[in-house]
């Protein structure tokens, strides 16, 4: 993009995405510019929501969705849409990202080399039935065995480490988890910043809860739809 001197305007919607410092982070101002959502939406705009087929290029990711092969044909889309042959260009999901290993190196070291990451925020699309309670005890329990740390603190049981209580970031989840033997996460946008190639090759099984059972074609992974007790996960875990 920048040898090409093209430079992306993301409009994102404010009511949705609240803190936008998550956004900035990612941000290189050479090539992107955000801007907040308003009436009317430029003419000339297209709509990134998976849930929508995009253009008639990039199918919508709904049903039986295979989410590492979703989102190739949605790069190509945009590459195609910015005028850039994809050709020789890395349009996998797991992009490889060398700076997280910089904020990873920065961490306190609570959070590094876990047992277990846990993606515990609470779902936001309606993709899964999210039981505060009950996976609050899920983690409560696992910690109990395993180095785990989650993003989103348990309201009893204080001493699990959590990214939130430190005012981690995305991007620090994402560099958290480079060095993580497993990840359980409710299939919501934290996990995003996950999808790299360090933790793909770390990783040794990713436990995902999606009541849509999203599927993953190039991890070792299971979707958990519904049933989520312990029992359920530790089985997965050993």
């Amino acid at each position: 993009m920048k040898e090409k001197g093209i430079k992306v305007k993301y409009i994102y919607d404010p009511d949705y995405i609240k803190n936008v410092d998550e956004l900035e982070r990612y941000v290189n101002p050479e090539t992107l510019e955000l801007e907040a959502f308003k009436e009317p939406m430029p003419h000339s705009a297209t709509e990134l929501w998976m849930g929508n087929a995009i253009e008639g290029k990039a199918k919508a990711c709904v049903g039986d969705c295979i989410f590492d092969k979703y989102f190739p044909e949605f790069y190509t889309m945009i590459l195609s849409k910015l005028g850039i042959d994809p050709a020789g260009i890395d349009v996998s999901l797991y992009q490889d990202e060398p700076y997280l290993q910089e904020i990873y190196n920065k961490l306190d070291p609570k959070f590094k080399d876990l047992d277990i990451l846990i993606i515990n925020a609470e779902p936001k699309s309606g993709q899964f039935t999210y039981d505060k309670k009950k996976l609050e005890d899920v983690c409560s329990k696992l910690s109990k065995t395993f180095k785990i740390a989650v993003t989103t603190p348990l309201d009893e049981d204080k001493s699990v480490v959590c990214t939130m209580t430190d005012n981690l970031k995305l991007q620090d989840i994402g560099a958290i988890s480079t060095h993580a033997k497993h990840i359980i996460a409710v299939h919501s946008g934290p996990l995003m910043a996950c999808y790299t190639a360090a933790t793909k090759a770390s990783v040794k099984k990713w436990i995902i809860l999606n009541d849509w059972d999203v599927k993953h074609s190039e991890i070792n992974n299971v979707v958990l739809t519904h049933n989520y007790d312990y029992s359920i996960i530790e089985q997965h875990i050993k």
